[in-house]
């Protein structure tokens, strides 16, 4: 065969001017360094035989020289006027970079044939100036480079390139216009805020020259790829309207929110937003889906269709921290997990969508042990059985690994053990992981890396993560630790610095790599139940304004931050606590509630009956008072808070009178 072989540790060029079946034996000494070749050129095969994929058939490359090639970064296969189809990449991992160009003969047309090629962040089609079929490129949503030469027809798909920033097209003849409503060019939309013009001579059968087109794209691969998402969350009672709340979530410059349902307003009121958007299935619905292919395909029609690709739905978690429920129940639906996850992918592929991923968010809990993060192992009684069904799922479909991780809890469990800076990334203390050498200088890494360190132990070392929530509490109970504005402010802006900071950051285990991030949460919500922790996460207090000043852009410094006063509870609380009446509360509620305590049994309220020592005096509110303080003081190890729909709070002051003694908690 005539031709040139040209090869180096970083690359390797082969250049043909015939057609062969083969690259024979000049080849196969290559397969020594192979692994190691970071550029690959195949250039030239006039009479290649049809391409569906590369792997198996590109000109006879054998076997031993393509089946090791997974660390190659930049591919180019060039002049191959033949190919039946677009080269199929799917086991080049770490490709940032392709170009395919000079086929005349490319006829496929299938909506998918691209999907291979999600990883790139560059990519070039050039000259295929006879293709009848339209390049469908949907599936590119992390490109951030595209220059298309020569087409007969622009792809299809340009409203899904969320991350691109640089796009050069040049040449394109349409047989029909591109914005049918556009009498002056094309518009895109999605792209409107892109740092580059449409380059080069457009033309369609509406006529307009390259002046006309101008006006692209939205925000670069880095910027949509790091930007900071929100969780919107609406269990509060006093809570600004959405379409509020969109707004205030688009004037902090953050670029995903995460709901926690798929509620039809704001899934409209999103529309055009170019917010990149996850909305949820809850968890009581995860099994009829699991059991019912047809309730996962009503869901996808009612909940995805009607809105995408306008509102840009990206993805679709099923339920919120399953597996950290274990009631009898709760463990059915932890096996009906991944089969709902499996039918919602289906119905996504069914409607043409598998652009949106399919995850479920899991809490920390999942991991039986976390440190150091290289003994990260997830707990026996998922791992095998629900992990790693859902990590083959995850790696199958690419999708992500969705985690809650919030350093704040581990961090108060052990205030006097955890440093305090280590947990809010103030940098002045690191750790060392002996057994994998990897030096932390934060807590919130260390978290990290135990899941990914869990996830190499089956087998799947590779698959993504998310941050689906983290963040820092604003206050809290009495007992809480850290619970403050001027830690949480700490956190957050910190944390935002740390996801944007260019070059990407990473993990000690995964440096350099992108990792989605949504803080919890835009309100304090406070219907939510629990410690008081739980009703004050937010960025904004429940009414809108700010609990404090952040930029989600990063690029604040943070002497630019007005001071926050410093707070004295950073250290445990040691003491009695008792739980009383609020004050202020309604009375009718108040004694509902002592109702609903009393009616509990356990000996409770006994204390209250008449001719018993707390049975005067005879009111509401200190009846309420001690059936609070008993309840909680015979609970708060099982998870009993003292709250009662905000009728309660805590206190230090001891409430007994005379021979009635209110029951406390000692800490």
């Amino acid at each position: 065969m005539e031709g040139t072989l040209e090869s180096s540790s970083e690359g390797v060029t082969f250049v043909s001017k015939y057609s062969r079946t083969s690259f024979g034996s000049d080849v196969i000494g290559l397969n020594d360094s192979v692994s190691q070749i970071r550029q690959l050129s195949l250039i030239g095969c006039e009479n290649n035989v049809p391409l569906p994929s590369i792997r198996s058939s590109l000109s006879g490359l054998p076997e031993e020289l393509y089946g090791n090639l997974s660390s190659l970064e930049e591919f180019k296969v060039w002049y191959y006027h033949h190919l039946k189809s677009f080269p199929t990449i799917d086991w080049l991992t770490d490709l940032l970079k392709c170009k395919i160009g000079y086929d005349t003969k490319w006829t496929s047309n299938q909506a998918d044939e691209l999907e291979s090629y999600m990883s790139v962040n560059e990519l070039s089609i050039v000259g295929y100036h006879d293709l009848t079929s339209t390049p469908d490129i949907k599936a590119l949503q992390d490109l951030s480079s595209l220059t298309i030469t020569g087409l007969k027809n622009l792809p299809k798909g340009f409203h899904c390139l969320t991350c691109l920033k640089s796009l050069s097209i040049v040449s394109i003849a349409m047989s029909s216009g591109f914005a049918k409503k556009n009498q002056n060019g094309p518009r895109f939309r999605t792209f409107r805020d892109s740092y580059r013009s449409i380059i080069g001579s457009m033309r369609t059968n509406r006529g307009f020259s390259s002046k006309s087109a101008t006006s692209l794209a939205s925000g670069s691969c880095a910027e949509i790829s790091s930007k900071i998402g929100i969780n919107y969350g609406q269990l509060g009672s006093n809570l600004p309207p959405p379409s509020l709340a969109i707004e205030m979530i688009k004037s902090m410059k953050a670029g995903r929110v995460k709901l926690y349902d798929a509620n039809h307003e704001i899934l409209r009121l999103l529309s055009g937003t170019n917010l990149q958007v996850s909305i949820m299935i809850p968890n009581n619905e995860i099994s009829d889906i699991a059991n019912n292919q047809t309730r996962s395909d009503e869901w996808i029609l009612n909940n995805v269709v009607p809105f995408y690709p306008d509102t840009m739905i990206r993805f679709i978690l099923v339920g919120n921290e399953v597996l950290s429920y274990a009631s009898d129940r709760d463990r059915h639906v932890w096996t009906d997990l991944v089969p709902a996850m499996r039918r919602v992918w289906q119905s996504l592929k069914a409607q043409n969508l598998q652009i949106i991923r399919v995850g479920t968010p899991v809490a920390m809990d999942v991991l039986e042990t976390s440190f150091p993060p290289s003994i990260g192992t997830f707990r026996s009684d998922i791992r095998r059985t629900v992990v790693a069904p859902l990590l083959e799922f995850l790696n199958e479909t690419r999708s992500f690994f969705f985690v809650d991780a919030y350093p704040y809890f581990p961090w108060s469990a052990n205030p006097m053990d955890i440093n305090l800076d280590f947990a809010l990334f103030n940098g002045n203390f690191e750790q060392i992981d002996r057994g994998s050498g990897l030096v932390y200088t934060n807590l919130l890494d260390e978290m990290l890396d135990s899941l990914i360190f869990a996830m190499a132990k089956l087998g799947y070392p590779d698959i993504r993560l998310v941050i689906s929530e983290t963040g820092w509490p604003t206050t809290g109970d009495i007992e809480q630790p850290g619970a403050n504005l001027l830690n949480a402010a700490m956190y957050n802006r910190n944390l935002v610095k740390r996801i944007m900071a260019k070059p990407t950051i990473g993990t000690p285990a995964r440096p350099g790599v992108v990792i989605p991030t949504f803080i919890f949460a835009l309100f304090d919500e406070n219907q939510k139940s629990g410690p008081g922790t739980e009703r004050h996460w937010g960025l904004l207090s429940s009414d809108g304004s700010p609990n404090y000043d952040i930029d989600l852009t990063g690029r604040k410094s943070s002497v630019e931050y007005d001071p926050i006063p410093v707070v004295e509870n950073n250290v445990p609380f040691r003491g009695r606590l008792w739980c009383v009446a609020a004050r202020g509360v309604d009375l009718m509620e108040l004694g509902a509630a002592v109702t609903d305590v009393c009616n509990g049994g356990d000996g409770i309220c006994e204390e209250l009956t008449p001719g018993r020592e707390c049975y005067e005096p005879v009111s509401v509110h200190w009846h309420a008072s001690y059936a609070f303080s008993s309840y909680w003081a015979r609970f708060r190890s099982q998870g009993g808070s003292c709250y009662f729909n905000g009728l309660a709070e805590e206190t230090t002051i001891d409430p007994s009178s005379g021979l009635c003694r209110f029951p406390s908690v000692i800490f």
